[in-house]
């Protein structure tokens, strides 16, 4: 293998992962939480929903003596309203487990492992807390001992909305089906996207391997705690919950929120506590921690912990200018015009998440199908390449889930919502018979083309049209938009 090779085969890999990163691939890679909100974005779905906010009658209330800018308060709100939080069970219950022992061959074995611990340790804090949480905790687990973990996925906008009716909660139909980072990833793209000048001056987020929220503040020293879509702290109802149920003690207070806090993402970069490795320059680094001593009454135990081990600061990352200058984006033709003709990886890895197929390669959208639980449960369940067609034959919906054809859904999500363009279930088929071959010890080269108007399949000898699940008959098209084959 050439040293191009290999780096062509690196970058795809890190592109795979924007597709639809796990729990795993965030923890380790926190630039992807940078991904996902310049994914959502993209979304046109995102922008109409940030303007059926603006249009509430209480979208402009009275500028009083508001701890929180009015349009930070708003977001939170309609997120709140609009989407469901789903626990561990209905995560595993939707979108099947990933396989830890997979994940860890892929991963850093050494810090995956740690990270392991880390998730199994915060559901231990679970435990003690008695009820409905020492159940979750009691189940999460005995899942990790099991050697599985449910398969949180963290996508965009429109995926998110796509799943809106899969909850088997009694509750009216949300928007969407959200976890912790979706919440994050959504709040702060509507904080870049709806706020009047001054109402941000920076976001940060807080993190574990276990939880996601952001820290804010405005440019008049308004700040902000948003530790998920029903929890939205000002100063005051911070020093209010201290005071009334911690007898003052906001390290307490804290811990019992947020105790295994680790890592702080920003613009430009991360600060881990447990390794004191940095990318934010001294200058910003000193501020969000100022804002954050003055909004939680007292430097942060794990904050410190991690100040103690501080290292140098590496070079932050290299969107960090590229975001400072987004605060305020007008539109999402605004932020297409300011990606669409650059080429780092960083902006390809948001059209990845975004799910275009107007991508110079399909490669990495076929690595993170090969990993999806759902489809390969599906193939080691067919006896025959007749019943691994007959999956994907009998997927009753031909809609994109997206409403749009130029868009990619993984298999997985193409089964969960039995729907799919020519192009979704040929990617579908593509992987199950992949699986298939490997299941069986068959020796199969399994082929994939796509045109403007077809999408073939290789079947053995012979090419599979998805549009009508006929063979193909004749020479193949010349028109070859992408061939799909490793």
């Amino acid at each position: 293998m050439t040293l191009q090779t290999q780096q062509i085969n690196r970058v795809n890999e890190a592109l795979s992962v924007a597709v639809a990163p796990n729990i795993f691939d965030v923890f380790f890679d926190t630039d992807l939480i940078g991904t996902l909100c310049l994914a959502n974005l993209l979304s046109s779905g995102l922008w109409a929903f940030s303007q059926r906010i603006l249009d509430q009658p209480d979208a402009t209330p009275p500028e009083s003596a508001s701890q929180i800018p009015p349009s930070i308060r708003l977001i939170q709100k309609h997120l709140n309203k609009s989407f469901t939080h789903l626990h561990p069970v209905e995560v595993a219950a939707i979108y099947g487990f990933v396989d830890l022992h997979s994940e860890r061959a892929r991963l850093d074995g050494h810090f995956f492992d740690d990270a392991v611990r880390g998730l199994e340790a915060s559901f231990v804090e679970y435990q003690k807390k008695g009820g409905a949480l020492e159940i979750a905790g009691n189940q999460a687990i005995s899942w990790i001992q099991e050697g599985k973990f449910p398969s949180y996925a963290y996508t965009n906008f429109d995926l998110i909305k796509a799943h809106r009716k899969l909850t088997g909660r009694s509750t009216k139909s949300p928007n969407g089906l959200t976890s912790c980072l979706d919440e994050v990833a959504l709040f702060i793209a509507l904080a870049i996207a709806i706020p009047k000048a001054g109402d941000v001056r920076a976001i940060m987020v807080m993190s574990s391997v276990s939880h996601y929220g952001a820290f804010g503040y405005s440019e008049d020293g308004r700040r902000w705690w948003f530790n998920g879509k029903n929890q939205l702290y000002s100063k005051n109802d911070w020093d209010r919950l201290v005071a009334e149920q911690y007898a003052d003690n906001h390290q307490a207070c804290f811990d019992q929120i947020f105790s295994n806090f680790s890592q702080m993402t920003t613009v430009s970069g991360v600060f881990d506590f447990a390794s004191g490795e940095s990318s934010i320059p001294e200058e910003y680094l000193d501020e969000y921690l100022q804002e954050m001593e003055v909004f939680f009454g007292i430097s942060l135990r794990q904050v410190s912990d991690g100040l103690s081990k501080k290292c140098e600061a590496t070079p932050e990352a290299p969107h960090a200018n590229f975001f400072r200058e987004l605060l305020g984006v007008s539109s999402r033709d605004a932020l297409f015009e300011r990606l669409e003709n650059r080429t780092d990886v960083w902006v390809k890895k948001a059209f990845y998440a975004y799910r275009s197929l107007s991508v110079d390669d399909y490669t990495p959208y076929l690595l993170n199908a090969r990993r999806g639980p759902l489809a390969l449960s599906a193939a080691q369940s067919a006896e025959c390449i007749e019943e691994v067609i007959k999956i994907v034959r009998s997927i009753p919906g031909a809609v994109s889930i997206f409403n749009d054809r130029e868009r990619i859904a993984m298999p997985d999500e193409t089964l969960r919502l039995q729907t799919g363009t020519d192009r979704d279930k040929s990617l579908l088929l593509h992987v199950l018979l992949e699986h298939y071959a490997h299941i069986n010890a068959l020796q199969a080269k399994v082929e994939s083309i796509y045109t403007n108007d077809y999408s073939l399949v290789k079947v053995g000898d012979d090419w599979l049209d998805i549009n009508s699940f006929n063979l193909w008959v004749g020479a193949l098209p010349t028109s070859v938009k992408y061939h799909l084959c490793e």
